[in-house]
């Protein structure tokens, strides 16, 4: 990319179409992010919004302290408000030491840039990081379609991240750097060989530079290009499950009965579906899930700290466990106090309709059914009940949390498939249930 740095991020942000909002700058104080900062500053007045910079002390280096003051007075010394948080070195973990503070750097740059109702935050990742983020995922087993890693334009923590500078080479950078005359931080951790990132710039790429014979950084960035557009185009095709999402208070769940599933195609949906749901499984997980969903399988549970999820005759559930204990809870309340919380509501004269039953009506939170009189009870399934219910097909652990409605202690009405257990049905009053 020859063309000027000021024009790149000048096209880029005309692009975004930024407002007078504040922009909040993540800043290390390194090379890229110094760069990216006078860049803002030369087009700060032209285009008028507010910047801000945020930096972490990672309290992790000898320099850290010190350069967080001489970030701090930079910012002064350009007009620039300074925001700081410095991590506690007692809870540095002994491992993964990178990765923590990267969710610590990201966490607090998203609790900024809300907490000043910015626009964006902005960070000052190039072509290079682009290459050793694809390459590391690649040996790591990503996707095709996520192998890309950053994007010039994300969503991340709830807050939109730009990356202006995604597309230039670090020697560009360097090269402005030294025409600006303008100096920056060194970190040594980054060619030290003490992570994965300075184990590729030291060893790796040169190795593959001197012996592989063929330039191949570009071949990594059009990789990261094709992936981003495989990742829309499975978007695409996927958006179609979402006509068979039923959302209620007891969780979310997918009915891919009526689907012609292709395996790919679900596979990568579930994966981006719980990925959405702050819960991360394995691709043997998601390969397990997407099998069980395709081959009709009944009554198959995966359980995980955050979630439980369920898999029966191509029917998807997903459930927080606090939201199974809160339906509990809801259906051990008496009827009584139900009907003066308006959580139960009765009727004479029902006329119901078929979607008004089933597991379908229940899940979204509102269900109907008619019964002979008031003096019914929720029942989790006792050894009565159980007997009524046994040739009834329901996943297994729906019955332990699912009840039965039962007049004058005789079940009447397994709720969750809407099957009448009584030979006696007289509907005399419509009575419906509102969970919500």
């Amino acid at each position: 990319m020859n063309a000027a740095l000021i024009d790149i991020l000048k096209a880029f942000l005309l692009e975004q179409q930024v407002s007078k909002k504040p922009l909040v700058l993540g800043m290390s104080g390194g090379s890229d992010s110094t760069c990216l900062f006078y860049l803002l500053l030369a087009l700060r007045a032209q285009m008028g919004f507010e910047l801000h910079l945020a930096h972490v002390n990672h309290s992790y280096r000898k320099q850290s302290k010190q350069e967080a003051l001489r970030l701090a007075d930079l910012a002064q010394k350009h007009g620039v408000a300074f925001h700081l948080m410095t991590l506690d070195p007692k809870k540095i973990p002994a491992s993964n030491i990178e990765d923590y503070f990267r969710q610590q750097r990201l966490s607090y740059f998203a609790r900024m840039v809300k907490t000043l109702d910015a626009q964006a935050l902005l960070l000052a990742h190039h072509a290079d990081d682009l290459e050793e983020t694809v390459f590391k995922r690649f040996l790591e087993g990503a996707s095709l379609a996520s192998l890309y890693g950053m994007k010039p334009v994300s969503l991340l923590q709830g807050i939109l991240v730009f990356r202006p500078l995604l597309r230039v080479k670090k020697a560009q950078i360097l090269a402005w750097l030294f025409d600006h005359k303008l100096t920056f931080f060194q970190d040594e951790t980054n060619f030290d060989g003490s992570n994965a990132r300075s184990v590729f710039r030291t060893i790796l790429q040169p190795f593959l530079q001197k012996h592989f014979g063929k330039p191949f950084s570009n071949n990594l960035i059009r990789h990261a290009e094709q992936s981003t557009k495989l990742e829309q185009y499975m978007d695409q095709q996927t958006a179609k499950f979402f006509d068979c999402e039923l959302k209620g208070p007891w969780g979310i769940c997918f009915d891919f009965s009526k689907n012609h599933l292709n395996a790919f195609e679900l596979g990568y949906f579930l994966k981006q579906l719980l990925r959405k749901q702050d819960l991360i499984v394995s691709s043997k997980n998601v390969l397990e899930l997407t099998n069980w969903v395709i081959l009709g399988k009944a009554n198959k549970k995966m359980v995980f700290k955050e979630a439980i999820i369920l898999v029966d005759r191509k029917k998807f559930f997903f459930m927080r466990p606090k939201q199974i204990e809160k339906m509990r809870a809801f259906f051990h309340i008496p009827v009584k106090k139900l009907i003066a919380m308006n959580k139960v509501v009765v009727r004479p004269a029902p006329r119901l309709q078929s979607s008004q039953l089933g597991w379908k009506a229940l899940w979204q939170g509102m269900f109907c059914f008619a019964g002979p009189n008031l003096a019914f009870d929720f029942v989790f399934r006792d050894r009565l009940t159980i007997k009524k219910t046994k040739d009834i097909k329901m996943p297994v652990f729906f019955k332990s949390i699912m009840p039965v409605v039962c007049i004058n202690k005789q079940p009447y009405l397994d709720l969750f498939t809407g099957i009448f257990l009584s030979d006696h049905y007289d509907p005399a009053y419509s009575i419906t249930i509102k969970m919500n």
